[in-house]
Protein backbone atom coordinates (compact mmCIF):
# COMPACT_ATOMS: atom_id res chain seq x y z
CA UNK A 1 0.00 0.00 0.00
CA UNK A 2 1.33 2.98 -0.80
CA UNK A 3 1.80 5.99 1.29
CA UNK A 4 2.09 8.60 -1.19
CA UNK A 5 -0.03 11.52 -0.27
CA UNK A 6 -2.65 12.24 -2.90
CA UNK A 7 -2.49 15.27 -4.87
CA UNK A 8 -5.23 17.88 -4.59
CA UNK A 9 -7.03 18.07 -8.06
CA UNK A 10 -6.23 20.35 -10.37
CA UNK A 11 -8.32 23.68 -10.90
CA UNK A 12 -11.01 24.11 -13.48
CA UNK A 13 -9.26 27.41 -15.85
CA UNK A 14 -11.94 30.04 -16.18
CA UNK A 15 -12.97 28.87 -19.50
CA UNK A 16 -13.88 25.31 -18.16
CA UNK A 17 -15.42 26.39 -15.20
CA UNK A 18 -17.87 28.60 -17.22
CA UNK A 19 -18.65 26.10 -19.87
CA UNK A 20 -19.29 23.33 -16.85
CA UNK A 21 -21.49 26.05 -15.70
CA UNK A 22 -23.12 26.31 -18.88
CA UNK A 23 -23.81 22.97 -19.53
CA UNK A 24 -25.48 22.75 -15.95
CA UNK A 25 -28.02 25.26 -17.14
CA UNK A 26 -28.54 24.61 -20.88
CA UNK A 27 -31.96 23.22 -19.32
CA UNK A 28 -32.73 26.72 -17.83
CA UNK A 29 -31.64 27.99 -21.30
CA UNK A 30 -33.11 26.26 -23.18
CA UNK A 31 -36.89 27.24 -21.18
CA UNK A 32 -35.86 30.35 -22.47
CA UNK A 33 -35.29 30.16 -26.00
CA UNK A 34 -38.53 30.21 -28.09
CA UNK A 35 -39.81 27.99 -30.42
CA UNK A 36 -37.85 27.08 -33.42
CA UNK A 37 -34.09 28.35 -31.87
CA UNK A 38 -31.58 25.73 -30.96
CA UNK A 39 -30.48 25.01 -27.78
CA UNK A 40 -27.24 23.35 -28.58
CA UNK A 41 -27.04 26.03 -31.19
CA UNK A 42 -27.47 29.25 -28.55
CA UNK A 43 -24.72 27.45 -25.61
CA UNK A 44 -21.95 26.79 -28.29
CA UNK A 45 -22.11 30.20 -29.43
CA UNK A 46 -22.26 31.88 -25.65
CA UNK A 47 -19.54 29.41 -25.43
CA UNK A 48 -17.35 30.94 -28.37
CA UNK A 49 -18.10 34.09 -27.64
CA UNK A 50 -16.75 33.90 -24.31
CA UNK A 51 -13.52 32.08 -25.08
CA UNK A 52 -13.14 34.93 -27.93
CA UNK A 53 -13.39 37.78 -25.52
CA UNK A 54 -12.54 36.36 -22.21
CA UNK A 55 -12.63 39.52 -20.01
CA UNK A 56 -16.40 38.51 -20.08
CA UNK A 57 -15.19 36.01 -17.36
CA UNK A 58 -13.62 39.30 -15.14
CA UNK A 59 -17.70 40.22 -15.32
CA UNK A 60 -19.74 39.24 -12.33
CA UNK A 61 -20.85 35.99 -12.68
CA UNK A 62 -24.97 37.51 -12.09
CA UNK A 63 -24.51 40.04 -14.90
CA UNK A 64 -23.17 37.38 -17.21
CA UNK A 65 -25.86 34.82 -16.38
CA UNK A 66 -28.14 37.46 -16.72
CA UNK A 67 -27.10 38.41 -19.96
CA UNK A 68 -26.99 35.13 -21.79
CA UNK A 69 -30.28 34.73 -20.17
CA UNK A 70 -31.51 37.82 -21.96
CA UNK A 71 -30.52 37.05 -25.11
CA UNK A 72 -31.83 33.58 -25.11
CA UNK A 73 -35.72 34.76 -23.91
CA UNK A 74 -35.25 37.02 -27.16
CA UNK A 75 -34.00 34.53 -29.21
CA UNK A 76 -31.02 36.05 -30.39
CA UNK A 77 -28.12 34.25 -30.80
CA UNK A 78 -25.04 36.61 -29.39
CA UNK A 79 -23.04 36.12 -31.71
CA UNK A 80 -22.07 40.01 -32.70
CA UNK A 81 -24.63 40.07 -35.38
CA UNK A 82 -27.92 39.44 -33.75
CA UNK A 83 -27.05 40.65 -30.22
CA UNK A 84 -23.71 41.13 -28.78
CA UNK A 85 -22.09 40.56 -24.77
CA UNK A 86 -19.58 42.89 -23.57
CA UNK A 87 -18.28 43.98 -20.72
CA UNK A 88 -18.19 46.90 -19.40
CA UNK A 89 -17.59 48.57 -15.69
CA UNK A 90 -20.09 50.06 -13.05
CA UNK A 91 -19.89 52.26 -10.45
CA UNK A 92 -20.61 51.25 -6.69
CA UNK A 93 -21.83 53.93 -4.74
CA UNK A 94 -20.06 53.52 -1.27
CA UNK A 95 -22.51 53.38 1.59
CA UNK A 96 -22.06 54.49 5.08
CA UNK A 97 -18.99 56.26 4.32
CA UNK A 98 -17.14 54.04 2.50
CA UNK A 99 -15.20 54.47 -0.80
CA UNK A 100 -17.42 53.92 -4.07
CA UNK A 101 -15.76 50.70 -6.11
CA UNK A 102 -16.20 49.57 -9.64
CA UNK A 103 -16.94 46.36 -10.93
CA UNK A 104 -16.97 44.54 -14.06
CA UNK A 105 -20.42 43.71 -15.68
CA UNK A 106 -21.55 42.16 -18.93
CA UNK A 107 -24.22 43.39 -20.81
CA UNK A 108 -26.66 42.20 -23.50
CA UNK A 109 -27.56 44.58 -26.33
CA UNK A 110 -29.46 43.56 -29.45
CA UNK A 111 -28.27 44.44 -32.88
CA UNK A 112 -29.91 45.85 -36.24
CA UNK A 113 -29.73 42.41 -37.45
CA UNK A 114 -31.89 41.21 -34.39
CA UNK A 115 -33.94 43.64 -33.62
CA UNK A 116 -35.55 43.00 -37.68
CA UNK A 117 -35.12 39.35 -36.99
CA UNK A 118 -37.84 39.95 -34.43
CA UNK A 119 -39.73 42.23 -36.78
CA UNK A 120 -39.59 39.26 -39.24
CA UNK A 121 -41.04 36.74 -36.27
CA UNK A 122 -43.81 38.72 -35.92
CA UNK A 123 -45.56 37.45 -39.39
CA UNK A 124 -46.55 40.30 -40.60
CA UNK A 125 -43.53 41.62 -42.09
CA UNK A 126 -42.44 40.18 -45.61
CA UNK A 127 -39.61 42.57 -45.71
CA UNK A 128 -37.42 45.11 -44.35
CA UNK A 129 -34.55 47.68 -45.72
CA UNK A 130 -33.12 50.31 -43.68
CA UNK A 131 -30.61 52.26 -44.39
CA UNK A 132 -28.42 55.71 -42.97
CA UNK A 133 -28.26 58.77 -45.24
CA UNK A 134 -25.45 60.74 -45.93
CA UNK A 135 -24.57 64.22 -47.20
CA UNK A 136 -23.64 63.35 -50.30
CA UNK A 137 -26.58 61.25 -51.38
CA UNK A 138 -28.95 61.91 -53.36
CA UNK A 139 -32.22 61.75 -51.34
CA UNK A 140 -36.13 62.66 -51.53
CA UNK A 141 -38.85 61.88 -49.79
CA UNK A 142 -42.72 62.89 -50.26
CA UNK A 143 -45.78 62.07 -47.56
CA UNK A 144 -49.37 62.31 -48.63
CA UNK A 145 -51.52 60.20 -50.67
CA UNK A 146 -48.62 59.10 -52.71
CA UNK A 147 -45.80 58.70 -50.31
CA UNK A 148 -42.43 57.41 -51.60
CA UNK A 149 -38.38 57.26 -50.84
CA UNK A 150 -36.06 57.83 -53.37
CA UNK A 151 -32.30 57.21 -52.25
CA UNK A 152 -29.24 57.28 -54.34
CA UNK A 153 -26.06 56.81 -52.47
CA UNK A 154 -22.95 58.28 -52.94
CA UNK A 155 -20.26 55.90 -54.13
CA UNK A 156 -16.99 58.39 -54.76
CA UNK A 157 -14.03 57.60 -53.24
CA UNK A 158 -14.42 60.68 -50.76
CA UNK A 159 -16.21 60.44 -47.81
CA UNK A 160 -19.85 60.65 -48.36
CA UNK A 161 -20.47 63.10 -45.01
CA UNK A 162 -22.19 63.15 -41.83
CA UNK A 163 -25.81 61.00 -41.52
CA UNK A 164 -28.20 63.49 -42.08
CA UNK A 165 -31.28 60.97 -41.59
CA UNK A 166 -32.09 57.21 -41.81
CA UNK A 167 -34.88 55.98 -42.44
CA UNK A 168 -37.15 52.21 -42.90
CA UNK A 169 -39.16 50.98 -45.66
CA UNK A 170 -41.74 48.00 -44.27
CA UNK A 171 -43.02 45.56 -46.50
CA UNK A 172 -46.32 43.52 -45.01
CA UNK A 173 -47.40 40.23 -45.71
CA UNK A 174 -50.83 41.63 -46.79
CA UNK A 175 -48.85 43.98 -49.55
CA UNK A 176 -48.82 47.01 -47.62
CA UNK A 177 -45.75 49.22 -47.69
CA UNK A 178 -45.03 51.24 -44.52
CA UNK A 179 -41.96 54.45 -44.70
CA UNK A 180 -40.29 55.83 -41.63
CA UNK A 181 -38.05 58.41 -42.03
CA UNK A 182 -35.94 60.19 -38.86
CA UNK A 183 -34.31 63.38 -40.23
CA UNK A 184 -30.76 63.63 -38.35
CA UNK A 185 -32.95 66.27 -35.93
CA UNK A 186 -35.07 63.43 -34.37
CA UNK A 187 -32.29 60.96 -34.04
CA UNK A 188 -30.34 63.73 -32.37
CA UNK A 189 -33.51 63.79 -29.66
CA UNK A 190 -33.00 60.19 -29.45
CA UNK A 191 -29.02 60.60 -28.90
CA UNK A 192 -29.56 63.53 -26.08
CA UNK A 193 -32.26 61.08 -24.17
CA UNK A 194 -29.23 58.20 -24.08
CA UNK A 195 -26.93 58.78 -20.49
CA UNK A 196 -24.29 57.62 -23.02
CA UNK A 197 -24.57 60.63 -25.44
CA UNK A 198 -21.58 61.25 -25.69
CA UNK A 199 -19.87 57.61 -25.27
CA UNK A 200 -17.90 55.91 -28.14
CA UNK A 201 -21.24 53.92 -29.18
CA UNK A 202 -22.84 57.21 -30.73
CA UNK A 203 -19.36 58.82 -31.83
CA UNK A 204 -18.23 55.76 -33.25
CA UNK A 205 -21.35 54.17 -34.71
CA UNK A 206 -23.64 56.87 -35.54
CA UNK A 207 -25.17 55.02 -38.02
CA UNK A 208 -26.11 51.81 -36.77
CA UNK A 209 -27.65 53.84 -33.65
CA UNK A 210 -29.42 56.02 -36.44
CA UNK A 211 -30.74 52.55 -38.07
CA UNK A 212 -31.76 50.97 -34.79
CA UNK A 213 -33.75 54.63 -33.49
CA UNK A 214 -35.62 54.82 -37.13
CA UNK A 215 -36.12 50.65 -37.07
CA UNK A 216 -37.63 50.94 -33.70
CA UNK A 217 -40.06 53.93 -34.62
CA UNK A 218 -41.36 52.08 -37.66
CA UNK A 219 -42.33 48.84 -35.60
CA UNK A 220 -45.04 51.31 -34.38
CA UNK A 221 -46.94 50.76 -37.52
CA UNK A 222 -47.12 47.22 -37.45
CA UNK A 223 -50.81 46.19 -37.94
CA UNK A 224 -50.47 43.58 -34.61
CA UNK A 225 -48.54 44.16 -31.56
CA UNK A 226 -46.01 41.14 -30.37
CA UNK A 227 -44.70 40.79 -26.87
CA UNK A 228 -41.63 39.31 -28.03
CA UNK A 229 -40.69 42.27 -30.54
CA UNK A 230 -41.63 44.88 -27.56
CA UNK A 231 -39.47 42.88 -25.07
CA UNK A 232 -36.61 42.80 -27.93
CA UNK A 233 -37.08 47.13 -28.19
CA UNK A 234 -37.16 47.91 -24.24
CA UNK A 235 -34.14 45.36 -23.72
CA UNK A 236 -32.06 47.51 -26.27
CA UNK A 237 -33.60 50.69 -24.98
CA UNK A 238 -31.85 49.95 -21.44
CA UNK A 239 -28.98 48.54 -23.12
CA UNK A 240 -28.59 52.01 -25.00
CA UNK A 241 -29.05 53.64 -21.46
CA UNK A 242 -32.02 55.46 -22.25
CA UNK A 243 -33.21 58.12 -19.68
CA UNK A 244 -36.82 57.35 -19.66
CA UNK A 245 -37.11 57.77 -15.39
CA UNK A 246 -36.72 54.33 -14.69
CA UNK A 247 -34.10 51.59 -13.85
CA UNK A 248 -31.94 49.26 -16.08
CA UNK A 249 -33.90 46.17 -14.48
CA UNK A 250 -32.90 44.35 -17.91
CA UNK A 251 -29.00 44.31 -15.88
CA UNK A 252 -30.13 43.07 -12.94
CA UNK A 253 -32.85 40.38 -14.10
CA UNK A 254 -34.43 38.42 -11.44
CA UNK A 255 -32.35 34.79 -12.58
CA UNK A 256 -30.68 32.50 -10.12
CA UNK A 257 -26.94 33.36 -10.07
CA UNK A 258 -24.96 31.44 -12.06
CA UNK A 259 -23.32 28.34 -10.15
CA UNK A 260 -19.40 28.08 -11.38
CA UNK A 261 -18.20 24.18 -10.59
CA UNK A 262 -15.68 24.02 -7.92
CA UNK A 263 -12.76 21.32 -7.11
CA UNK A 264 -13.29 20.23 -4.00
CA UNK A 265 -11.89 22.19 -0.78
CA UNK A 266 -10.53 24.83 -2.96
CA UNK A 267 -12.58 27.72 -4.79
CA UNK A 268 -12.55 27.64 -8.67
CA UNK A 269 -10.44 29.71 -10.73
CA UNK A 270 -12.94 32.09 -11.78
CA UNK A 271 -14.38 32.20 -8.42
CA UNK A 272 -10.59 34.12 -7.37
CA UNK A 273 -10.90 36.20 -10.35
CA UNK A 274 -14.30 37.47 -9.93
CA UNK A 275 -13.42 38.25 -6.28
CA UNK A 276 -16.11 35.54 -5.02
CA UNK A 277 -18.78 37.74 -5.81
CA UNK A 278 -21.16 35.08 -7.25
CA UNK A 279 -24.18 36.04 -4.23
CA UNK A 280 -23.35 39.98 -4.54
CA UNK A 281 -26.09 42.15 -5.20
CA UNK A 282 -25.05 45.75 -6.53
CA UNK A 283 -25.95 48.66 -3.85
CA UNK A 284 -28.57 50.63 -4.91
CA UNK A 285 -27.47 53.17 -6.37
CA UNK A 286 -24.84 52.88 -9.39
CA UNK A 287 -22.93 54.84 -12.38
CA UNK A 288 -22.44 53.30 -15.85
CA UNK A 289 -19.78 53.86 -17.70
CA UNK A 290 -20.33 53.53 -21.42
CA UNK A 291 -19.42 49.69 -22.94
CA UNK A 292 -17.63 49.23 -25.59
CA UNK A 293 -20.29 49.06 -29.16
CA UNK A 294 -18.95 47.54 -32.08
CA UNK A 295 -20.29 48.57 -34.84
CA UNK A 296 -21.27 45.14 -37.49
CA UNK A 297 -18.01 45.93 -39.44
CA UNK A 298 -15.98 46.09 -36.57
CA UNK A 299 -17.23 43.47 -34.28
CA UNK A 300 -16.96 40.95 -37.61
CA UNK A 301 -13.54 41.56 -38.00
CA UNK A 302 -12.75 40.94 -34.64
CA UNK A 303 -14.88 37.58 -34.79
CA UNK A 304 -12.78 36.64 -38.38
CA UNK A 305 -12.35 32.92 -36.80
CA UNK A 306 -15.94 32.89 -35.79
CA UNK A 307 -17.53 30.15 -37.62
CA UNK A 308 -21.77 30.06 -37.69
CA UNK A 309 -23.73 27.05 -38.88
Amino acid sequence: MSNKPTEPPKALSPQAAFRSAMDKQQGEIAKQLPKGVDADRFVRTALTVVNMNPELLLCTPNSLFAAIMLAAKDGLLPDGKEAVIQPYNVKIKGQNGQRDTWEKQAQYMPMVKGIIKAMYNTGDVAMVDAVAVYEKDEFSYKRGDNPRIDHEPYIGVEDPGQVIAAYAVIKLTNGEIKREVMPRRDIEKVREASKAKDGPGWKNWYDQFAIKAVIKRAAKQLPSSSEHLERVIEHDNQAMDFDFGDQRPALQAQQQPLKIAQQPGQPSRLHSILGNQVNRQPEPQQAYDEPVYFGDDDYHQQQSDFHHE
